[in-house]
């Protein structure tokens, strides 16, 4: 009996040889590669870049040796590559022009595994800068970026990320920011122009603190023209803190998610977080309503604004530093003008609350709204928990009327607006 067992060997090594002899080549292409630094390929980072940008259509890194880099390092529009990284080696190299943004992406990769980002890096920016920051996504559509493993800090020019203002409407979609560090910038951590829309947006593993502003704003403004829309968010496994002694208006709030009339906030996923405040105020909680929004997180709404699909599970909401602390709220919807409407179930699970100044969840009606938010369904599942908490009204439920509510195990809330007590739900009546 003749032996097959060799013969799809055999058949593969005449292939390999007869391709061979055709000079084709049996390798797969691995990503083209040139580093920057003393003695290296280039000794900027934009020259780099300059050079693949204008190479035939390839997948790209760019490995930067350690020091720093004064340079406004740009990702411009028309570049062939298709997928290109910056990545530190050797160290953590710094990007830190003397003025200007220190990286600018004005396109993005050509697919969700053909990606523009970087990668290990330390980024900063310094003077007046109209709506910059350290990394800046420019005002047009495109996506697929990924930012790991970066420090964004110490930017005295605006933010520390910012999604950029733009002459007309658009779309950043598919940014993955992750195992990053950013803290003690002069304005937001990472913040939306009002008229950029930013959808499927992936913060995991980061750690945010001391921030001038919000560490994360994204900002539908107050136009109530239907663009900014931020739908499939996905916030994990991140630290938001605050070590500085600041005033409310300063804190504002950690998340703070702002809708501008007609815009769209759908499916999000909240989830193993950390909240946390060991910094003072010297602003004292004081009215209803009108309490500032010193909240972990913030969901403001105008007119229009549609939710739906929100998930905020086992999150740790802890005001550390107690009686004086920073932080009021865990979680508090609020709108100014007009009505935000939530269509469907608010999930609200597995959460901790600890030693909030005012309460776990908050519902305030600002302006002269007849009907702020429609009906909101929020299921406050028993394994919530609520320790610390200094709450008017624990023993009860304040909501705005007439709006309706179905709260289920409401544990130690506190509702603010239009004030109706309650002794129980009328909804498990």
């Amino acid at each position: 009996m003749n032996d097959i067992s060799n013969r799809p060997v055999r058949r593969f090594a005449l292939l390999t040889a007869s391709m061979l002899a055709l000079g084709v080549s049996t390798v797969a292409q691995a990503a083209q590669t040139k580093t920057v630094g003393i003695g290296q390929d280039f000794t900027t980072i934009q020259a780099a870049l300059d050079y693949a940008a204008a190479q035939p259509a390839d997948d790209w890194t760019i490995n930067v040796d350690a020091g720093t880099y004064a340079e406004n390092v740009v990702f411009n529009a028309g570049s062939n590559y298709t997928s290109l990284k910056i990545v530190g080696v050797g160290g953590q190299p710094i990007i830190g022009p003397a003025t200007g943004n220190a990286v600018t992406f004005n396109r993005g990769g050509a697919s969700d595994t053909q990606r523009l980002g970087l990668d290990n890096i330390k980024l900063t920016a310094t003077g007046a800068i109209a709506s910059g920051g350290s990394v800046v996504f420019g005002d047009a559509a495109y996506g697929h970026l990924t930012l790991n493993n970066i420090v964004v800090s110490n930017s005295s020019a605006s933010q520390g990320i910012q999604f950029a203002n733009a002459t007309s409407a658009h779309t950043v979609d598919d940014v993955i920011i992750s195992n990053s560090n950013i803290s003690n910038n002069t304005g937001a951590g990472i913040r939306t122009g009002s008229t950029a829309s930013v959808t499927h947006l992936t913060l995991d593993t980061d750690i945010f603190d001391a921030n001038g502003a919000s560490h994360v704003l994204l900002n539908g403004g107050s136009s109530n023209a239907a663009i900014g829309d931020y739908d499939n968010l996905i916030i994990e496994h991140s630290t938001f803190g605050n070590t500085v002694a600041t005033s409310k208006a300063a804190f504002s709030a950690a998340l703070w998610l702002k809708g501008g009339g007609n815009d769209s906030m759908n499916d999000w996923l909240i989830t193993d977080n950390t909240f946390t405040n060991t910094a003072t105020t010297a602003d004292t909680p004081s009215g209803f309503p009108g309490q500032g929004n010193n909240a972990g997180i913030l969901l403001h709404g105008r007119a229009g604004d549609s939710y739906s699909g929100l998930q905020i599970t086992d999150n740790i909401f802890d005001n550390e530093a107690g009686s004086s602390g920073a932080l009021w709220y865990g979680l508090k919807i609020d709108s100014d003008n007009g009505s935000p409407q939530f269509t469907d179930v608010l999930n609200l699970t597995g959460n901790t609350f600890e030693n909030l100044r005012i309460g776990a969840l908050s519902f305030e009606a600002g302006g002269t709204m007849l009907n702020p938010y429609g009906t909101i369904d929020i299921h406050t599942a028993p394994d919530n928990t609520f320790t610390g908490i200094s709450t008017v009204n624990s023993a009860g439920l304040l909501v705005p009327e007439p709006s309706t509510f179905a709260l289920l195990g409401v544990g130690a809330l506190v509702s603010l607006g239009r004030k109706r007590r309650l002794t129980s739900n009328p909804k498990m009546a």
